[in-house]
């Protein structure tokens, strides 16, 4: 058992489950009046969150007894997207493709440039293609582009920043 303490905050205690690929997170909060377990997306892990008074011992026995709960949402997380040039990440819900586009003047570090709808070949692919090939092409001709300046080494920092920053 690990237990670190962050400023301000009360101790957080990290146990391993048998079963459970990731550690649990154990928060003691002083108004909780009730065991409450969470998958957190942004951190892939379990968090637990218990009332101070709460033992140890209950705390785990929850977790063993929710090892089925926490699997099937662990399961339920989308895959980590990598940062590269070509990529296509969700931004409020709507597909972008990264391009890192080298140095440039008088844009910003990162900006948007709408779907540019292109039909070339859609349309005879349409007499020939699955219903479902065709949705997906379309889709895939709708894309936004999220074009981030600077040198490709420094281009998934600054986009990190950026959706950080659009996320507030």
């Amino acid at each position: 058992m690990r237990r670190t303490y962050a400023p301000g905050e009360s101790p957080v205690e990290e146990i391993s489950v048998a079963g459970l690929q990731v550690p649990v997170r154990i928060k003691r909060h002083p108004r909780a009046r009730r065991m409450t377990l969470r998958v957190s997306q942004c951190r892939k892990g379990v968090v637990l969150t218990l009332p101070r008074a709460c033992k140890s011992g209950e705390a785990h026995n929850f977790v063993a007894k929710n090892i089925p709960w926490i699997k099937q949402h662990l399961n339920a997380l989308p895959d980590e997207v990598a940062f590269s040039h070509g990529a296509i990440i969700p931004v409020r819900g709507t597909p972008h493709e990264l391009a890192f586009v080298g140095r440039t003047v008088g844009r910003g570090v990162v900006w948007l440039s709408p779907a540019q709808p292109a039909f070339d070949g859609l349309f005879e692919a349409h007499e020939t293609a699955s219903e479902e090939k065709l949705s997906s092409a379309a889709i895939h001709r709708h894309v936004c582009k999220l074009n981030i300046a600077g040198d490709t080494a420094h281009a998934p920092r600054r986009l990190q920043d950026w959706l950080i920053q659009q996320a507030r």
